[in-house]
């Protein structure tokens, strides 16, 4: 029995020495994170960490429009692709569902796509239109 007790107080002091050890892990990566972070030879692993933009309530155009901002105040240059990828995750889930199934070689195919999707959604969020509510009725 006695050796049961010690056991569990050595297991017990065990557990709260590997508790402070992680505890002092976690905080030295929080501090590493921290750094790279703010590290100013690498403006784009900030960029894409913490400034990611959501479309939100906003149009696609208003969206597109900011993106390209904050892309230009960051001076973030990456390729093509990597901005398409971009401007993409950052649709509206309904949008992206649809516009991702488009074919799209530029920027420009892209937010044509997403004005399209954007439009059409509208549309149909209205309803049937007053002159097909008439031949119905």
């Amino acid at each position: 029995m006695m050796t049961m007790a010690v056991c569990k107080v050595t297991m017990l002091k065990l557990l709260m020495l590997k508790g402070v050890v992680w505890v002092t892990v976690l905080a030295v990566v929080l501090v590493i994170s921290v750094v790279v972070v703010l590290s100013p030879s690498e403006p784009n692993v900030f960029l894409n960490n913490k400034t990611m933009v959501w479309q939100g309530v906003m149009t696609v155009d208003a969206y597109y429009m900011e993106m390209e901002m904050l892309m230009q105040r960051a001076r973030v240059r990456e390729s093509l692709e990597m901005t398409l990828q971009r401007f993409l995750n950052g649709l509206r889930f309904n949008i992206k569902g649809i516009v991702r199934h488009h074919k799209y070689a530029t920027m420009n195919e892209l937010l044509h796509h997403a004005r399209e999707v954007e439009s059409q959604l509208a549309e149909e969020a209205e309803g049937p239109c007053y002159r097909h509510r008439a031949l119905h009725a």
